[in-house]
């Protein structure tokens, strides 16, 4: 949605224009929601809120494309990126200050210590698993979609469904 189509509902809507041509004429309030989300999305506010929601609970699923069917097997680089379903996405990221204070507040030195080490090298791991799915979409062999949960989705094959049926499906 570009700023040429709010010029448009006020510019073609006086002249007659034809709703098959240009559908968002259909809706005029579309143009008023348009402005509204941008004004919202503007607000630094409302955008780290926005981010925060998507840290906590966010989910990475990946699928593999029609290349990636044939070109993944067991030995493959991205074997087992193909089928990653519902990750969440705050495990790629470093635990938040608060929640390591809490998590450290009862440990001994030692503890904290092997804790620190720990979440270290599953930021390591988790950074190289998300450089490599990256990988694999621009190679494309893996679809990645960055979602929040879905509700009542218990299909077991959704890694065959294709785009077009998940859409239906919504």
């Amino acid at each position: 949605v570009g700023s040429g189509e709010l010029v448009l509902l006020s510019s073609t809507q006086g002249a007659g224009a034809d709703l098959d041509d240009h559908p968002e004429l259909k809706d005029p309030l579309r143009g008023c929601r348009y402005v509204a989300a941008m004004e919202l999305a503007y607000e630094p506010r409302v955008r780290r809120y926005l981010r925060n929601i998507y840290r906590e609970k966010a989910f990475l699923t990946t699928r593999p494309t029609t290349k990636g069917n044939d070109n993944i097997d067991a030995f493959h680089d991205y074997y087992g990126l193909h089928l990653i379903h519902n990750k969440p996405v705050k495990e790629h990221f470093p635990m938040d200050e608060q929640e390591s204070i809490a998590r450290k507040a009862n440990l001994g030195p030692d503890e904290r210590k092997e804790l620190d080490n720990e979440m270290m090298r599953r930021e390591r791991d988790s950074c190289l698993q998300y450089l490599n799915i990256l990988k694999a979409e621009q190679a494309g062999d893996v679809s990645v979609q960055i979602h929040l949960p879905f509700h009542g989705d218990n299909d077991e094959l959704w890694y065959k469904k294709s785009k077009e049926e998940q859409k239906n499906a919504e």
